[in-house]
């Protein structure tokens, strides 16, 4: 897994060995989802990330793995992650996201060893396809948001959407 070294260095770790190693973090594009209508995406999380059961989350995303790293240049393998995470999750959703910010948290279990980074994807009309990891997929307006309890990285990149 693509990981970020305390000086910088993107260098390539089995997930055993990063999921160990607090030395490094592993890069995680996380995508925001949002509507013509300003709606986000959100669905309850239920998947393989057990430490996020029974909390919402507003972004879909996951580890760079070695099939994504087939390039020198770390952006690409990171690029490449993306669109196939994006297409696991919501097969046929298609665009570029556009970068917002990182997450950089030390907090968590899954921070100390994680940076996100930040897209969102604007979607002209809601996906048709949706993975079972999303099962319980809707789309949220501002108060409805409010209203949910959010895992901690959903709520930082929420912070991090530009409004309207």
């Amino acid at each position: 897994f693509i990981t970020a070294t305390k000086h910088s260095q993107a260098l390539f770790l089995n997930r055993r060995q990063a999921e160990q190693e607090l030395r490094c973090k592993q890069l995680i594009p996380y995508i925001l989802l949002r509507d013509l209508n300003s709606n986000v995406a959100a669905y309850p999380r239920h998947g393989s990330e057990i430490r996020l059961h029974g909390l919402w989350s507003a972004a879909i995303g996951g580890h760079v793995n070695a099939h994504d790293h087939q390039t020198e240049l770390w952006q690409e393998s990171i690029s490449m992650g993306m669109q196939r995470e994006m297409q696991e999750e919501l097969p046929g959703l298609q665009g570029q996201p556009q970068f917002l910010g990182l997450i950089n948290e030390e907090e968590s279990a899954v921070g100390r060893v994680h940076l996100g980074l930040v897209f969102l994807l604007n979607c002209p009309q809601h996906p048709d396809n949706i993975s079972a990891e999303l099962q319980g997929l809707c789309w949220l307006n501002q108060p409805e948001i409010a209203a949910r309890t959010f895992e901690l990285w959903s709520q930082l990149a929420l912070s991090l959407l530009p409004k309207g």
